[in-house]
């Protein structure tokens, strides 16, 4: 196994996952906050499809382009509270994210081991590098770290425990 294929295979199981974890989720399931101004599955998952797309275009990728003003429906703050503007839906979220996903999944394969050790400009620390692979790997960290939130949720909603 090489270290694409290794990559591959990570992101694979993250978006089971995460499908998994919304699975028995309403469209309202999607937007109860486990906490007061934590944020929603809703908010997550476009969360996660614009960070992907970012990521994976920092790697030197080609991500989907998500929906005109996908980005103000899904703004990110850390000054307040993360909301929704226009909540899209689980079922059409959860495409979108499958879409971008497997444009990721797609760019790796693309790819073999020495690609991954090149140096790229860091898009979250500026002035410093970092690698293809890094970049790489920072969309399944991301969906797991996503992925644990959306357990309390569950826990929340009384859904039964997954993980």
């Amino acid at each position: 196994m090489t270290h694409c294929d290794l990559i591959v295979e990570i992101l694979e199981r993250g978006q089971g996952m995460l499908q998994r974890t919304l699975a028995d989720f309403t469209d309202a399931d999607m937007l109860a906050r486990p906490t007061e101004h934590a944020n929603h599955a809703e908010w997550m998952l476009g969360h996660l499809c614009r960070s992907e797309s970012f990521m994976m275009h920092a790697a030197g990728g080609t991500p989907i382009v998500l929906p005109e003003g996908f980005q103000e429906r899904y703004p990110q703050s850390k000054e307040h509270e993360n909301d929704v503007t226009q909540p899209m839906g689980k079922e059409t979220l959860l495409a979108l994210y499958g879409m971008v996903r497997a444009r990721t999944i797609e760019f790796v394969k693309s790819l073999n081991d020495a690609d991954l050790a090149r140096e790229i400009p860091s898009p979250f620390t500026k002035g410093t590098n970092t690698s293809v692979g890094f970049m790489l790997h920072m969309p399944a960290l991301h969906t797991s770290m996503h992925v644990g939130q959306m357990q309390v949720i569950r826990r929340k909603l009384g859904k039964p425990i997954l993980f």
